[in-house]
């Protein structure tokens, strides 16, 4: 990350500390010409919890629900 960016008070308190996560689960991702699709589904269930987990500590709530999606700002609450 370059310096500017990490000095950043939104980048600290907002993405940095979700940040490392990110790319862990990034580099799982097989980079093959054959696809591991398996592998892949399962990598890409884990980014979207973990999406789902920092957008709500931003204070966005957003998920499915039997009747479709659901999305608000808790600030607003």
């Amino acid at each position: 990350m370059p310096s500017e960016i990490a000095a950043l008070p939104g980048w600290r308190q907002h993405i940095e500390p979700w940040w490392d996560r990110y790319l862990e689960l990034l580099d799982e991702i097989p980079m093959t010409v054959d696809v591991d699709m398996a592998a892949t589904d399962e990598v890409v269930r884990e980014m979207a919890l973990h999406l789902q987990t920092w957008a709500d500590e931003l204070g966005f709530d957003f998920h499915d629900t039997p009747r479709g999606g659901f999305f608000r700002i808790k600030l607003w609450d």
